[in-house]
Protein backbone atom coordinates (compact mmCIF):
# COMPACT_ATOMS: atom_id res chain seq x y z
CA UNK A 1 0.00 0.00 0.00
CA UNK A 2 1.66 3.16 -1.00
CA UNK A 3 0.23 6.74 -1.37
CA UNK A 4 2.22 8.79 -4.00
CA UNK A 5 2.31 12.86 -2.76
CA UNK A 6 3.64 15.26 -5.39
CA UNK A 7 4.48 17.92 -3.12
CA UNK A 8 6.85 15.91 -1.00
CA UNK A 9 8.57 14.52 -3.80
CA UNK A 10 9.12 17.61 -5.93
CA UNK A 11 8.81 20.12 -2.78
CA UNK A 12 13.02 20.68 -3.15
CA UNK A 13 12.64 21.97 -6.59
CA UNK A 14 9.52 24.16 -6.18
CA UNK A 15 9.93 25.10 -2.53
CA UNK A 16 9.94 28.99 -2.48
CA UNK A 17 11.22 32.09 0.09
CA UNK A 18 8.17 34.06 0.28
CA UNK A 19 7.13 37.61 1.92
CA UNK A 20 9.03 40.58 2.54
CA UNK A 21 8.08 42.47 5.64
CA UNK A 22 5.92 41.37 8.15
CA UNK A 23 2.96 39.52 7.09
CA UNK A 24 -0.34 39.30 8.23
CA UNK A 25 -3.47 37.26 6.45
CA UNK A 26 -5.83 39.47 4.52
CA UNK A 27 -9.44 39.01 5.12
CA UNK A 28 -10.83 40.38 1.89
CA UNK A 29 -8.90 37.63 -0.32
CA UNK A 30 -11.39 36.44 -2.99
CA UNK A 31 -9.43 34.98 -5.35
CA UNK A 32 -9.15 31.22 -4.43
CA UNK A 33 -13.34 29.89 -4.66
CA UNK A 34 -12.48 26.91 -2.75
CA UNK A 35 -10.77 28.83 -0.09
CA UNK A 36 -14.13 31.29 0.25
CA UNK A 37 -15.69 28.14 0.11
CA UNK A 38 -14.41 26.54 3.15
CA UNK A 39 -14.70 30.06 4.91
CA UNK A 40 -18.08 30.31 4.50
CA UNK A 41 -18.95 26.49 5.71
CA UNK A 42 -16.60 26.61 8.57
CA UNK A 43 -18.39 29.52 9.38
CA UNK A 44 -21.83 28.00 9.40
CA UNK A 45 -20.68 24.91 10.83
CA UNK A 46 -19.46 26.87 14.04
CA UNK A 47 -22.81 29.25 13.75
CA UNK A 48 -25.19 29.11 16.86
CA UNK A 49 -25.26 26.63 19.50
CA UNK A 50 -24.74 23.66 18.10
CA UNK A 51 -21.37 22.87 17.16
CA UNK A 52 -21.01 19.98 14.88
CA UNK A 53 -17.26 19.31 15.81
CA UNK A 54 -17.79 19.14 19.45
CA UNK A 55 -20.87 17.18 19.00
CA UNK A 56 -18.54 14.34 17.01
CA UNK A 57 -15.54 14.50 19.94
CA UNK A 58 -15.75 10.97 21.28
CA UNK A 59 -15.18 10.42 25.16
CA UNK A 60 -12.03 8.62 25.94
CA UNK A 61 -13.69 5.35 26.75
CA UNK A 62 -14.82 5.22 24.03
CA UNK A 63 -11.77 5.62 21.87
CA UNK A 64 -10.17 3.05 23.88
CA UNK A 65 -12.80 0.63 23.26
CA UNK A 66 -12.33 1.25 19.05
CA UNK A 67 -9.00 0.80 19.30
CA UNK A 68 -8.43 -1.93 21.40
CA UNK A 69 -10.46 -3.71 19.32
CA UNK A 70 -8.39 -2.47 16.59
CA UNK A 71 -5.08 -3.72 18.18
CA UNK A 72 -6.38 -6.99 18.69
CA UNK A 73 -7.38 -7.80 15.36
CA UNK A 74 -3.87 -6.68 14.36
CA UNK A 75 -1.95 -8.54 16.76
CA UNK A 76 -3.93 -11.76 15.98
CA UNK A 77 -3.11 -10.92 12.18
CA UNK A 78 0.59 -10.79 12.62
CA UNK A 79 0.20 -14.54 14.11
CA UNK A 80 -1.43 -15.77 10.40
CA UNK A 81 0.10 -16.56 7.53
CA UNK A 82 -0.65 -16.63 3.75
CA UNK A 83 -2.62 -20.59 4.37
CA UNK A 84 -4.29 -19.76 7.51
CA UNK A 85 -8.03 -18.74 7.39
CA UNK A 86 -8.81 -14.54 7.74
CA UNK A 87 -5.47 -14.07 6.41
CA UNK A 88 -5.69 -10.19 5.94
CA UNK A 89 -3.35 -9.17 3.17
CA UNK A 90 -3.64 -5.79 3.71
CA UNK A 91 -1.75 -5.69 7.21
CA UNK A 92 1.67 -5.14 6.76
CA UNK A 93 4.25 -7.73 8.29
CA UNK A 94 7.33 -6.34 9.72
CA UNK A 95 10.24 -8.93 9.62
CA UNK A 96 12.61 -8.01 13.12
CA UNK A 97 15.79 -10.24 13.92
CA UNK A 98 15.36 -12.51 16.78
CA UNK A 99 14.74 -11.09 19.77
CA UNK A 100 13.64 -7.75 18.58
CA UNK A 101 9.93 -8.11 19.37
CA UNK A 102 10.47 -9.20 22.75
CA UNK A 103 13.01 -6.45 23.18
CA UNK A 104 10.25 -4.04 22.25
CA UNK A 105 7.47 -5.66 24.30
CA UNK A 106 9.48 -5.23 27.72
CA UNK A 107 10.45 -1.45 26.43
CA UNK A 108 6.70 -0.86 25.70
CA UNK A 109 4.98 0.13 29.11
CA UNK A 110 8.04 -2.08 31.68
CA UNK A 111 10.61 1.14 31.36
CA UNK A 112 8.14 3.97 30.97
CA UNK A 113 7.35 4.10 27.78
CA UNK A 114 3.84 3.77 26.16
CA UNK A 115 2.39 0.27 25.14
CA UNK A 116 0.42 -0.03 21.93
CA UNK A 117 -2.96 0.82 23.53
CA UNK A 118 -1.51 3.99 25.13
CA UNK A 119 -0.47 5.27 21.92
CA UNK A 120 -3.00 4.56 20.08
CA UNK A 121 -5.36 6.06 22.51
CA UNK A 122 -3.71 9.02 21.99
CA UNK A 123 -3.65 8.88 18.43
CA UNK A 124 -7.28 8.25 18.09
CA UNK A 125 -7.78 11.40 20.29
CA UNK A 126 -5.93 13.48 17.84
CA UNK A 127 -7.54 12.22 14.85
CA UNK A 128 -11.13 12.96 16.27
CA UNK A 129 -9.86 16.49 16.95
CA UNK A 130 -8.91 17.16 13.58
CA UNK A 131 -11.25 15.11 11.70
CA UNK A 132 -14.71 14.89 13.71
CA UNK A 133 -16.70 13.30 11.83
CA UNK A 134 -14.18 10.06 10.20
CA UNK A 135 -15.69 7.04 11.11
CA UNK A 136 -12.97 5.71 13.61
CA UNK A 137 -14.96 2.29 13.68
CA UNK A 138 -14.43 1.46 10.28
CA UNK A 139 -10.93 1.98 10.35
CA UNK A 140 -7.74 -1.28 10.38
CA UNK A 141 -3.95 -1.47 11.51
CA UNK A 142 -2.07 -1.59 8.42
CA UNK A 143 1.36 -0.94 10.71
CA UNK A 144 1.77 -0.26 13.93
CA UNK A 145 5.95 -0.08 16.05
CA UNK A 146 7.87 1.07 17.86
CA UNK A 147 11.01 1.94 16.42
CA UNK A 148 14.41 2.88 17.61
CA UNK A 149 16.15 5.67 15.63
CA UNK A 150 19.15 5.35 17.71
CA UNK A 151 19.93 9.05 18.49
CA UNK A 152 17.06 11.46 20.27
CA UNK A 153 14.81 14.50 18.05
CA UNK A 154 15.01 18.35 19.21
CA UNK A 155 12.25 19.32 21.54
CA UNK A 156 10.76 15.28 22.53
CA UNK A 157 9.92 16.35 25.84
CA UNK A 158 11.56 14.42 27.59
CA UNK A 159 13.84 13.16 25.64
CA UNK A 160 13.18 9.54 23.97
CA UNK A 161 14.80 7.84 20.74
CA UNK A 162 11.62 5.33 20.93
CA UNK A 163 8.65 6.59 18.90
CA UNK A 164 5.57 4.43 17.80
CA UNK A 165 4.65 4.79 14.32
CA UNK A 166 2.76 3.53 11.42
CA UNK A 167 -0.52 3.26 9.04
CA UNK A 168 -3.93 2.96 9.53
CA UNK A 169 -6.61 2.80 6.67
CA UNK A 170 -10.15 2.40 6.18
CA UNK A 171 -10.58 -1.29 4.76
CA UNK A 172 -11.28 0.29 1.72
CA UNK A 173 -8.97 -0.20 -1.69
CA UNK A 174 -6.39 2.45 -2.04
CA UNK A 175 -8.07 3.10 -5.45
CA UNK A 176 -11.60 3.48 -4.10
CA UNK A 177 -12.93 7.23 -3.49
CA UNK A 178 -13.46 6.30 -0.38
CA UNK A 179 -10.64 5.42 0.74
CA UNK A 180 -8.99 7.20 3.31
CA UNK A 181 -5.82 6.53 5.81
CA UNK A 182 -3.77 8.18 8.20
CA UNK A 183 0.32 8.01 8.42
CA UNK A 184 1.83 9.28 11.79
CA UNK A 185 4.40 9.02 14.82
CA UNK A 186 4.19 9.28 18.19
CA UNK A 187 7.00 10.00 20.39
CA UNK A 188 6.88 6.97 22.92
CA UNK A 189 7.67 8.07 26.28
CA UNK A 190 5.79 11.58 26.17
CA UNK A 191 2.99 10.85 24.05
CA UNK A 192 4.03 14.39 21.93
CA UNK A 193 2.06 13.15 18.19
CA UNK A 194 5.43 14.05 16.21
CA UNK A 195 3.97 14.49 12.93
CA UNK A 196 -0.03 13.26 11.12
CA UNK A 197 -0.72 13.01 7.70
CA UNK A 198 -4.07 11.90 6.35
CA UNK A 199 -4.63 11.04 2.57
CA UNK A 200 -6.48 9.54 0.02
CA UNK A 201 -6.44 9.11 -3.94
CA UNK A 202 -7.47 11.92 -6.44
CA UNK A 203 -9.88 11.16 -9.05
CA UNK A 204 -9.14 11.34 -12.36
CA UNK A 205 -12.90 13.01 -13.61
CA UNK A 206 -13.41 15.11 -10.10
CA UNK A 207 -14.16 19.02 -10.78
CA UNK A 208 -11.09 20.21 -8.94
CA UNK A 209 -8.38 20.14 -11.25
CA UNK A 210 -8.96 23.65 -12.19
CA UNK A 211 -7.81 24.89 -8.50
CA UNK A 212 -5.16 27.37 -8.31
CA UNK A 213 -3.40 28.57 -5.43
CA UNK A 214 -1.14 31.44 -4.46
CA UNK A 215 1.21 31.39 -2.36
CA UNK A 216 -0.34 34.06 -0.35
CA UNK A 217 -3.37 32.30 -0.43
CA UNK A 218 -1.37 29.61 1.15
CA UNK A 219 -0.63 31.47 3.47
CA UNK A 220 -3.59 32.82 4.71
CA UNK A 221 -5.23 29.08 4.72
CA UNK A 222 -1.65 27.97 6.91
CA UNK A 223 -2.78 30.35 9.15
CA UNK A 224 -6.18 29.63 9.37
CA UNK A 225 -5.50 26.87 10.11
CA UNK A 226 -3.21 26.67 12.56
CA UNK A 227 -5.38 29.02 14.28
CA UNK A 228 -8.06 26.61 14.47
CA UNK A 229 -6.29 24.00 15.31
CA UNK A 230 -3.92 25.03 17.92
CA UNK A 231 -0.83 23.52 15.75
CA UNK A 232 1.53 25.62 17.10
CA UNK A 233 1.50 26.31 20.40
CA UNK A 234 4.53 27.30 22.28
CA UNK A 235 6.46 28.17 18.83
CA UNK A 236 7.61 31.54 17.57
CA UNK A 237 6.54 30.61 13.71
CA UNK A 238 8.09 33.01 11.41
CA UNK A 239 5.82 34.13 8.55
CA UNK A 240 8.28 36.38 6.30
CA UNK A 241 10.54 33.78 5.32
CA UNK A 242 8.08 30.62 5.68
CA UNK A 243 8.58 28.61 2.56
CA UNK A 244 5.79 28.19 0.73
CA UNK A 245 5.33 25.56 -1.96
CA UNK A 246 2.03 25.19 -3.97
CA UNK A 247 1.21 24.25 -7.75
CA UNK A 248 1.15 26.07 -11.45
CA UNK A 249 -0.95 24.97 -13.88
CA UNK A 250 1.52 23.10 -15.62
CA UNK A 251 2.16 20.65 -12.78
CA UNK A 252 -1.77 20.12 -12.43
CA UNK A 253 -1.58 19.07 -15.97
CA UNK A 254 1.17 16.57 -15.76
CA UNK A 255 0.24 15.51 -11.96
CA UNK A 256 -3.61 14.69 -13.95
CA UNK A 257 -2.25 13.27 -16.72
CA UNK A 258 -0.10 10.76 -14.04
CA UNK A 259 -3.24 9.51 -12.74
CA UNK A 260 -4.42 9.34 -16.50
CA UNK A 261 -2.24 7.19 -17.16
CA UNK A 262 -2.08 4.99 -13.75
CA UNK A 263 -5.61 5.11 -12.44
CA UNK A 264 -4.07 2.60 -9.88
CA UNK A 265 -1.94 4.93 -7.90
CA UNK A 266 -2.95 7.07 -4.70
CA UNK A 267 -2.50 10.61 -5.03
CA UNK A 268 -2.46 13.31 -3.02
CA UNK A 269 -1.48 17.06 -3.98
CA UNK A 270 -0.41 19.35 -1.18
CA UNK A 271 0.16 22.95 -0.37
CA UNK A 272 2.94 22.83 2.16
CA UNK A 273 4.14 25.76 4.50
CA UNK A 274 7.74 24.78 6.41
CA UNK A 275 8.87 27.20 9.11
CA UNK A 276 12.46 27.37 9.90
CA UNK A 277 13.90 29.23 12.87
CA UNK A 278 17.82 30.16 13.19
CA UNK A 279 18.54 28.10 10.37
CA UNK A 280 16.95 24.95 12.22
CA UNK A 281 13.80 23.14 10.81
CA UNK A 282 10.45 23.82 12.92
CA UNK A 283 6.78 23.25 11.70
CA UNK A 284 5.61 21.37 8.33
CA UNK A 285 2.31 22.13 7.71
CA UNK A 286 0.54 20.09 4.73
CA UNK A 287 -2.80 21.45 3.21
CA UNK A 288 -4.82 19.29 0.65
CA UNK A 289 -4.79 21.46 -2.71
CA UNK A 290 -8.21 20.08 -3.68
CA UNK A 291 -9.95 21.03 -0.70
CA UNK A 292 -8.14 23.04 1.73
CA UNK A 293 -8.17 20.76 4.48
CA UNK A 294 -5.72 20.30 7.07
CA UNK A 295 -3.29 17.45 5.24
CA UNK A 296 -1.54 17.20 8.34
CA UNK A 297 1.84 18.47 10.06
CA UNK A 298 5.01 17.47 11.55
CA UNK A 299 5.96 19.37 14.76
CA UNK A 300 9.65 19.06 15.74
Amino acid sequence: MVSVFLLLRSMGIYAEKSGTGEWTPDTETESVSSLMDLNEAEAEAMAGEDNIEDANLLPDEELRDIWEKMYAEYLAQLELSEDDPGYDPGVLRVEYEPGDTEERLLQAGDTGYLDGVEAGVILLKEINRLYPMEDLKSFKINRFQMNDYGVKRENSIPDSKYEWDGYLYNGKEITDPEYIDYQFTINALSGKIMDIFRGYPYQKDADYWDTVWTEEEVKERGWQLIEKYHLAEGKDLDWETVSVSTYDAEQIAEAREELEEDPGCSMGLWNVLIFDKGGQWQFYLGIDWATGELAGYSAE
